[in-house]
Parts: C-alpha cells; structure tokens; sequence
C-alpha cells in the first residue's frame, strides 16, 4: 500500500523507522530513506493537512528517564 493509500483509508500513517542515536538528539542515517519518502509524499497532496507527534517505543535500559527527557526537549527545540 502506497503512503497516500494508507493515509486516505485510515486517516494517519504511522512508522517505526525513524532513529535517533542513542543519548543523542541525532537522527541515524538509515533514517533519512523513511525521511526522504515522507517528506516526497507531503510535497504532493495539497488537500491534505499533517501533523507529526514522536514517541520513544524503545528506551535503552542504560539511559535514565531524567536522560531521555533531555533527549525529547532538544529534538524538540530543533523544530
């Protein structure tokens, strides 16, 4: 299913291939192919509207809570 497919059927589109190096506010190279398909596909719908939330699914047992919040508060200074 081709991103506007799936986003026109249900409403959203949601993915798990966006990495950030860990500690750091980084995003992984292998990132940058979801990135750059994304980023393609909103260039084209103009009746479409985004918004784009982030979560931490996996959090490495050697960081601290306190450490990953640090984490979020720079990604998200950077936008």
């Amino acid at each position: 299913m081709s991103l506007y497919e799936e986003v026109v059927s249900k409403g959203k589109f949601t993915t798990r291939d966006i990495n950030f190096d860990i500690g750091k506010s980084v995003i992984r190279p292998e990132s940058f192919t979801t990135i750059n398909r994304i980023a393609s596909f909103m260039k084209e719908p103009p009746d479409i509207l985004f918004r784009i939330d982030g979560i931490r699914a996996v959090m490495d047992p050697l960081i601290s809570i306190r450490s990953y919040l640090k984490i979020g508060l720079r990604q998200y200074e950077m936008h």
